[in-house]
């Protein structure tokens, strides 16, 4: 799932990319300013989200901890500073 999910992302950002490139003109109409704002945002997107998708998710697997689990492994530091989730 995760390797469709970055074979997703990259080729939104290319064919975003083509899309822009084949659309550039030298024009000042609204909505065509418009359109290749949106491209631009679109792409600008992508690229951080496959920027997010290979960067390290350390912090955030403490956070997804399973602490309401009765067969969990006690971690006494998460429960002291997660102990309002236990009540």
């Amino acid at each position: 799932m995760k390797t469709l999910y970055s074979l997703f992302i990259n080729f939104a950002s290319l064919v975003l990319g083509y899309a822009f490139v084949t659309n550039l003109k030298y024009s000042f109409e609204f909505s065509y300013l418009i359109f290749m704002a949106m491209l631009i945002i679109l792409f600008f997107i992508s690229l951080v989200l496959s920027f997010l998708r290979f960067s390290k998710r350390t912090k955030s697997r403490t956070l997804f901890y399973n602490s309401y689990s009765d067969r969990r492994t006690k971690n006494q530091k998460f429960d002291k500073y997660y102990s309002f989730m236990n009540k």
